[in-house]
């Protein structure tokens, strides 16, 4: 990953959704593991506190940011604060790993909360990123 996006001296960031536990955990590890820093993108509550005290702990040299936002909710509601937490920083990486899904008819629910998730990546020009080569 590393090879491909950078990190270290160049503080290559990437955003993982659901970065505070399981999964996204391990794949925020692996992330700060090959130098790059992170953007947590996960419920606001104290899990995502604690787990971006930790990261830091386990990894100094690495940068961490947490952002509180309900994927669940409209994104008018959680992209604001996305936006300003990211606003300094060119994410070169991106890891969905958060959402929601009801069971339900598939046509109907899933494809509209699927468009919110995806909106929420495409309605901010912070989350529109470009390849390696345009740098």
């Amino acid at each position: 990953m590393a090879k491909v996006y950078g990190g270290g001296e160049k503080k290559t960031w990437a955003v993982v959704s659901g970065g505070s536990s399981g999964i996204g955990l391990a794949v925020v590890k692996r992330l700060a593991t090959d130098g790059l820093n992170v953007v947590i993108v996960a419920l606001g509550d104290a899990l995502l506190e604690k787990s971006v005290g930790e990261l830091r702990e386990e990894f100094p040299r690495i940068e961490f940011r947490g952002i509180g936002a309900d994927l669940s909710k409209p994104p008018s509601e959680y992209l604001p604060d996305v936006i300003k937490g990211t606003a300094d920083i060119l994410p070169r990486v991106v890891f969905l790993n958060a959402g929601e899904c009801k069971h339900a008819k598939h046509r109907t629910v899933y494809r509209e909360k699927r468009k919110i998730v995806i909106s929420a990546l495409l309605l901010s020009p912070r989350f529109v990123f470009p390849s390696p080569q345009d740098s």
